[in-house]
């Protein structure tokens, strides 16, 4: 069995903070573009050992709830997360507490209590490779928002990266690209459970982006691993019509009928 979509808030160390920063031991120059939402770039540093602890700090410049730490395209077996504790000073467990000895996943999620720090760090002890250069695409730091119950259908899948398409003398075309964005619409036949009901209002009044994981954490339950449905896969984004909740065939309790028409976005 495969797990459901799940919903985030943006990422608290997003680029979109401008008053967040990221910081490394090594490799320090390049660290920032863990928080661009890019997977084509990231951070790597240069003739680092496993014995040098190399080490990212994340100060948000603010204290927000967070409950989950997502690491994207990363290459490390062995590190620990931490908090500082705003009382104390001191770096601070988790709970439960992010202590991998042995990860094996590129991406990887990890779900703890709440909290309300300002700073984050990750220490890395080793790699899978040993004494390999340390690697992250994305540090996504943020709260969830839920994981839906049901099993929508994923319509209209697009990844848009057309920009301008021109017909030249010769008769060939003249494709411009852009960067890729990404859209879906997730629908239903009934949306019955009071929990999906609550995450799609949730969605439909949010102001701002919140991410998008199709797989859910899941990328073993597609027969093929498909741009958008991969564990690398999150996106930023909005719904990009009203919420039109209509009742099943009118019957009150039916469930709603809608559909979550989603765009990826800026901010």
């Amino acid at each position: 069995m495969g797990q459901q979509i799940l919903f985030f808030e943006k990422s608290k160390c997003d680029y979109a903070n401008e008053a967040a920063s990221v910081t490394a031991s090594q490799g320090n120059t390049y660290v920032y573009r863990v928080r661009d939402r890019r997977n084509d770039s990231g951070w790597r540093t240069t003739g680092s050992v496993d014995a040098d602890n190399t080490y990212i700090e994340a100060d948000l410049a603010d204290v927000y709830n967070v409950n989950n730490i997502i690491l994207i395209n990363n290459n490390f077996k062995s590190y620990i997360i931490q908090y500082r504790n705003p009382i104390n000073g001191l770096w601070t467990d988790f709970s439960p507490a992010i202590n991998e000895t042995n990860n094996t996943k590129t991406t990887i999620r990890h779900e703890f209590t709440g909290v309300t720090p300002r700073i984050f760090r990750i220490t890395i002890y080793g790699t899978m490779t040993p004494n390999d250069d340390k690697q992250l695409t994305q540090l996504i730091i943020t709260d969830k928002i839920g994981k839906l119950t049901a099993w929508p259908v994923i319509k209209s899948p697009k990844h848009d990266n057309i920009h301008a398409l021109n017909i030249m003398s010769s008769g060939k075309y003249y494709v411009q690209k852009n960067v890729t964005s990404f859209m879906c619409e997730l629908e239903s036949k009934s949306w019955l459970e009071s929990n999906d009901i609550a995450i799609i209002e949730k969605l439909f009044n949010s102001i701002e982006g919140f991410l998008v994981w199709l797989c859910g954490g899941d990328e073993t339950q597609f027969s093929n691993l498909i741009q958008g449905y991969r564990l690398q896969d999150l996106y930023l984004m909005n719904t990009k019509k009203e919420y039109q909740p209509v009742f099943f065939k009118g019957i009150y309790n039916t469930g709603i009928k809608t559909s979550l028409p989603l765009v990826e976005v800026t901010f």
